[in-house]
């Protein structure tokens, strides 16, 4: 069985977006790249309703290549505990309430007890500060959090 991943929304936006001038973006964008090319395929790849929402937004040519790159992946229907968890990890000031899409992200890989959550949001998600606090109210929950990891690490 194949390990099971969240693909969040920075993801597919790295892999599709024209190509950055700026070096650290440039280079995220060519680790999504080689990841999608050589190691996807050992992955069971899955997202989620807010996955498919956030990347229909911004510039429809963009918006179109999220969408068509996300094609295939399963994606999580509603389940109980989500928006709960989200809800929690919001209160509890995991993030703060602006992030109410990457709590969502995180509850949906948790909630469905995914093995990694893939993303290059390090300001709500790939957080030290984020992950420990959210770490304690996912296992208060009675769910376990997944690897959060980058392209690049994964």
């Amino acid at each position: 069985m194949q390990p099971s991943v969240y693909v969040e929304t920075t993801v597919v936006s790295y892999l599709v977006a024209k190509r950055s001038r700026d070096i650290v973006t440039a280079g995220h964008q060519a680790a999504t790249n080689e990841w999608c090319d050589t190691r996807r395929g050992d992955y069971a790849l899955f997202v989620s309703a807010e996955v498919l929402r956030e990347s229909a937004k911004g510039d429809a040519g963009y918006a179109a290549k999220r969408i068509a790159a996300l094609a295939g992946m399963p994606v999580l229907p509603p389940a109980m505990g989500v928006d709960e968890l989200a809800k929690a990890l919001l209160q509890q000031k995991a993030m703060p309430p602006k992030a109410a899409s990457d709590a969502l992200h995180l509850a949906y890989a948790s909630v469905y007890e995914l093995q990694y959550l893939l993303t290059w949001n390090f300001r709500h998600i790939a957080n030290g500060a984020t992950m420990r606090i959210a770490r304690d109210i996912i296992a208060g929950a009675g769910y376990r959090m997944p690897v959060i990891c980058t392209p690049e690490q994964l």
